[in-house]
């Protein structure tokens, strides 16, 4: 549990030492996703890999109007930031399997 909490902060704080309280609650979420998300139970890196999924395309909320936000998630998660996050967390849980 503990390199899945570390590997989300390193995956959502900009600034380690001080982590904005968005950014706090993402990894919360994410935490919980870890652990209790749709075909999780917290014990490998398929549900690292799940959690971030499942916060970036579900759980991530895009403010603004609607149209706004429906544009933004579909930049994120098709391409852009959230797309990169995926990919990130990723390449870490391969870390962790190959560790």
């Amino acid at each position: 549990m503990r390199k899945a909490v570390s590997t989300f902060k390193g995956l959502v704080y900009k600034v380690a030492e001080r982590p904005t309280n968005g950014e706090i609650h993402a990894v919360d979420t994410m935490s919980e996703l870890f652990r209790t998300g749709s075909g999780n139970a917290g014990k490998n890196a398929f549900d690292l890999v799940n959690a971030v999924t499942d916060w970036v395309d579900h759980r991530k909320s895009y403010r603004e109007d609607d149209q706004k936000a429906e544009r933004r998630f579909i930049s994120s998660t098709l391409g852009g930031s959230g797309t990169a996050m995926k990919a990130a967390a990723f390449v870490a849980a391969r870390k962790l399997v190959t560790a």
